[in-house]
């Protein structure tokens, strides 16, 4: 067949593919013709990405890295081009290092799309029909260009007539609550031919967690019943702000809060240029979501920079910074047993104690201990462990930065591609978004300056939780464990002196140091 066949044919397949899967997906848009058409577009995408896709694999010889970095492209621009639902997808993978093929969390990274901006008619309609008044009604001023838009939903700012409080109003996008019900049927649609053209694929967990919880993101009582739980969680902690919540005028698709000012984590150069103590935001940072994990057991799950501000604030009379925490909508509830056993997991890695670790990865659903802590950490076992070139905490437990390092971790999950997705399947569902705000954490706190930081808190809280409330060990597991933790703390504090040296003799962050996160769409 010739080159003019194959594409004939290859368009006659994506066009009547994507014309039957979105009659399939898309059974509530069939009145609506203008949308209809654009969901046959989305499915159009999804079937010629899929379908080339397969092919990649089916015909390469052998699954290389640049097998899966094309496929990861294709995915990529299907994806970014569909958004909506499929930016958060998107987002998602970018985020699972380590759990998926590193070429598709680096195509995924810079998932920063211009999110759709829904007209300001179309806001009005939304509004009053959620509210049962007009939007004059409830507000005196309601500025007409939405301060931010991302993949859901965008935010006005505004002032309540009744109290004159400026506030912030979160307005879902119009079309999204009808789109996402077909475009969940599509994405798994996907997944399950993929499953059965690929029987070692094995990511069905991904269109599952991503169905479990789209639909609660899309709620806004619910991010308003999350952010009221974590502003009750740290109301005495002066350093930690959750914006307030008007309940009286939230809806599923209106979430009205406190307008809340303050600059972007991911905004380093602009902190450090106005004199924040980037180390300091690190330690509130992590701390405030180590005590989430370890003691709470409820978790902020999309800590992105995005969602992250700090200010500078008077606390006892000193100069301080206090973060606000936004977004609200993605919230992770672990068990008892999960809470307590993650704990035991990290004391493990912490103490390099290996029957330690085992027990509690078995625990958590993972036989394969040793590729379950790499996951975790983000570095091989062997690092974890000491046992290969890595002779200290930064560099067993660090960022990995260089390339060196960032081959040898492609490497190691290319090796290990099949087991890691094993390891996925059997592992509590829970601990999936878990491992999403590890990555962050480990991201923010190497960003801002100390590369340590969150291993040094968890030491600290972990110890507390396992001192307090693991009854299992006792006597001398007991104090081995806590010879361990003074051992760690002791390391930690002679890492300090260092970097107290460093500032005394006027070594400073570089502007590469300063670099900018990434600003993700969410």
């Amino acid at each position: 067949m010739g080159v003019i066949g194959k594409l004939f044919k290859l368009t006659s397949v994506t066009l009547v593919g994507g014309v039957g899967v979105t009659a399939y997906s898309y059974p509530e848009l069939r009145k609506e013709p203008m949308q209809l058409i654009s969901a046959m577009n989305r499915g159009i995408r999804v079937v010629k990405a899929g379908s080339m896709m397969a092919s990649d694999y089916i015909n390469a010889p052998e699954i290389t890295s640049e097998v899966h970095a094309k496929a990861a492209n294709r995915m990529y621009e299907c994806f970014a081009k569909n958004a909506g639902p499929y930016i958060k997808l998107g987002q998602m993978v970018g985020q699972m290092q380590m759990l998926l093929p590193q070429e598709y969390c680096q195509a995924f990274e810079p998932m920063c799309m211009n999110a759709p901006k829904t007209p300001f008619v179309e806001v009005r309609k939304i509004v009053e029909a959620d509210l049962g008044q007009t939007i004059e009604q409830v507000f005196s001023e309601f500025e007409e260009m939405p301060l931010a838009s991302a993949s859901l939903a965008q935010v006005h700012r505004a002032k309540l007539r009744s109290t004159g409080e400026v506030v912030a109003v979160k307005v879902q996008h119009k079309w999204i609550r009808e789109q996402v019900p077909g475009d969940l049927r599509l994405i798994q649609f996907g997944v399950d031919i993929a499953c059965k053209l690929f029987p070692e694929f094995k990511y069905g967990w991904l269109p599952e967690e991503f169905k479990t919880r789209l639909p609660l993101e899309l709620d806004f009582t619910k991010e308003a019943e999350n952010a009221n739980k974590c502003r009750e969680i740290f109301k005495n902690n002066k350093n930690v702000y959750v914006p307030k919540i008007y309940s009286d005028f939230t809806r599923q698709r209106v979430l009205v809060m406190s307008f809340e000012e303050g600059i972007p984590v991911s905004h380093v150069k602009e902190m450090h240029a106005k004199g924040y103590d980037l180390k300091r935001l690190a330690k509130i940072i992590s701390e405030t979501f180590i005590f989430m994990i370890y003691e709470k057991g409820f978790v902020h799950s999309d800590p992105h920079p995005g969602n992250l501000f700090a200010r500078k604030k008077l606390i006892n009379g000193k100069e301080d910074i206090e973060l606000v925490i936004l977004d609200h909508g993605i919230y992770t509830s672990l068990t008892e047993e999960t809470r307590l056993s993650y704990t035991k997991l990290w004391r493990g890695i912490l103490s390099q104690d290996e029957p330690m670790i085992k027990e509690s990865s078995k625990e958590l659903g993972a036989d394969f201990y040793e590729l379950f802590t790499a996951m975790i950490v983000n570095r091989t076992y062997e690092d974890v462990m000491n046992k290969g070139t890595a002779v200290n905490t930064k560099s067993r437990l660090g960022q990995v930065k260089s390339d060196e390092d960032k081959d040898a971790i492609k490497r190691y999950a290319l090796y290990y591609h099949k087991d890691i997705v094993s390891i996925l399947d059997m592992i509590k569902r829970e601990l999936l978004l878990v491992l999403k705000t590890n990555n962050y954490l480990r991201a923010i706190d190497n960003r801002l300056g100390n590369p340590n930081n969150s291993y040094n808190i968890i030491n600290e809280v972990t110890w507390k939780v396992f001192r307090n409330e693991v009854k299992t060990y006792r006597g001398w597991s007991y104090y081995r464990e806590y010879i361990r933790y003074y051992w760690f703390r002791f390391l930690f504090t002679l890492y300090r002196m260092k970097i107290r040296i460093q500032g005394l003799f006027g070594i400073k962050a570089s502007p590469e140091e300063l670099e900018d996160f990434e600003q993700e769409a969410h």
